[in-house]
């Protein structure tokens, strides 16, 4: 609607002669359009799995959403040393990110972070922390997870038997594990013929 049907024929022509292909990130960067997410997690022996497959994902949206802008910034910590976390979350804002991931084990922490966060008016998805603070959250619900997977083993031993839970010593001051652990315990009360034993 800005230009004439005339100026819009020559630039079509112009476009079909020169086998014009569009250039999303010039375009992009004309419109200003970029989008950058900061995703903080966490390396331990007990997110071995989790890590990795979460690096899969950025690196997909990456490939898939880059073109459009998208640009993701990346910091893992380790999880007996939070307050990296806050170190990387504080970095990244002073580069100008206001949206973020975070994948957390030290609820302090965190609620320092997400405090921060709210204040500037940040986007985060996050799990939540028992109380309403607005975040999204994808991802597992570690209490459900210990109540399936007692369920499950509760109806594969119906004749009962002694069942035994090793843990790392991460679960000391994991809260998912502990989350997991006590669902499991409690559900398991519903098989008494089943006896667990000491953790």
């Amino acid at each position: 609607g800005v230009v004439s049907d005339k100026t819009r024929e020559k630039v079509e022509q112009a476009l079909e002669k020169y086998h014009y292909v569009e250039n999303k990130n010039a375009r992009n960067l004309a419109m200003n359009r970029q989008y950058t997410i900061g995703y903080v997690g966490f390396r331990s022996r007990s997110s071995a799995y989790f890590s990795p497959e979460v690096r899969k994902g950025l690196d997909r949206a990456i490939r898939e959403f880059g073109d459009d802008g998208l640009n993701i910034l990346v910091s893992e910590f380790d999880v007996h040393n939070p307050m990296q976390q806050m170190a990387a979350v504080d970095q990244m804002l002073r580069e100008g990110v206001r949206s973020f991931v975070l994948a957390f084990s030290d609820t302090k922490v965190i609620r320092q972070i997400l405090e921060k966060l709210k204040k500037l008016k940040c986007l985060v998805v996050s799990r939540d922390l028992q109380e309403n603070t607005g975040n999204h959250y994808v991802g597992v619900d570690y209490y459900q997870s210990g109540v399936l997977a007692a369920e499950l083993l509760g109806k594969m031993l119906p004749q009962g038997g002694s069942i035994f839970v090793p843990v790392t010593e991460e679960y000391l001051t994991n809260r998912d594990i502990q989350h997991r652990l006590n669902a499991f315990l409690t559900k398991m009360q519903e098989f008494p013929s089943c006896e667990v034993l000491p953790v």
